[in-house]
């Protein structure tokens, strides 16, 4: 059922740890982080919005099971940036994840992708 969410989950492994390190990496239940005025759930502080875009069965409150938010993120990549999560453009979908659809044309978007390109290579030692 989740065979193509998997496999990319999988192959993007060290860059989703690195966006849940800098959406939550602080807390010390990243699965009931609320953040953004109670507007964003879970370790990958997920919007109802995104939620609703990624098209993932079950209620909005799952997104704070990591396996669940990873293939909403997985779906969510798959529809607005298919091209970059098949070439490994790695920039593109973080500015995707963060900015929404149009993330990579958003000006701000290097602080945002520095940020989680620091948080992989850290955890990359």
């Amino acid at each position: 059922m989740y065979e193509f969410e998997d496999s990319h989950r999988a192959r993007y492994r060290a860059l989703l740890d690195a966006i849940r390190q800098v959406e939550t990496g602080g807390e010390a239940d990243p699965a009931n982080a609320v953040g953004d005025d109670g507007k964003a759930l879970g370790p990958y502080q997920i919007w109802r919005a995104f939620w609703f875009d990624c098209v993932m069965p079950g209620g909005y409150n799952r997104v704070k099971e990591m396996e669940y938010a990873e293939r909403c993120i997985i779906r969510y990549w798959k529809r607005y940036c298919p091209g970059p999560l098949g070439s490994g453009a790695e920039e593109t979908l973080m500015a995707v994840f963060h900015y929404g659809p149009q993330g990579a044309k958003v000006g701000d978007r290097h602080n945002y992708i520095a940020k989680v390109t620091k948080a992989k290579e850290t955890a990359n030692g």
